[in-house]
């Protein structure tokens, strides 16, 4: 796929799109069109090519139910996708947090090469002190 194909149009409803699992690219296709499955990985999530820079964040998020009395939802996962404050970057994220099994898992990718810049696997009960949770200093 040449650099034009993979160019938006702003007067146009069509923007260049790759496979939302394995990044093969899918060439356009227009709002409202129907998704055609991967015919490498066979999956039909498409992720757009959007070169325009975000300011913002995305963050999409699955739970199932709290069960046995408790507040929190047993398992979570999100995805979430944002720039870095660091580099400028957009970078994806992928949490999960399993409360059944005790168990946090967190990868952080560089949206545009798809490497890996951070990968954290540990028990839920040592994942402490990180986000809301951090001692303030004062």
């Amino acid at each position: 796929m040449d650099e034009d194909e993979l160019s938006w149009d702003p007067e146009s409803d069509e923007m260049p799109e790759e496979c939302g699992m394995c990044g093969l690219p899918m060439g356009r296709r227009k709002f409202g069109e129907p998704m055609t499955p991967c015919p490498r990985c066979g999956d039909d999530s498409h992720r757009r090519l959007d070169k325009r820079v975000a300011t913002g964040s995305i963050s999409t998020s699955m739970r199932t139910p709290p069960t046995g009395g408790r507040r929190k939802c047993g398992i979570e996962e999100r995805h979430i996708e944002r720039v870095s404050g660091e580099t400028g970057h957009r970078i994806l994220i992928h949490r999960a947090i399993d409360r059944r099994s005790n168990i946090y898992s967190e990868r952080v990718f560089d949206a545009d090469t798809g490497m890996e810049l951070r990968r954290v696997e540990e028990p839920l009960s040592e994942h402490q002190g990180r986000g809301s949770a951090k001692k303030r200093t004062t």
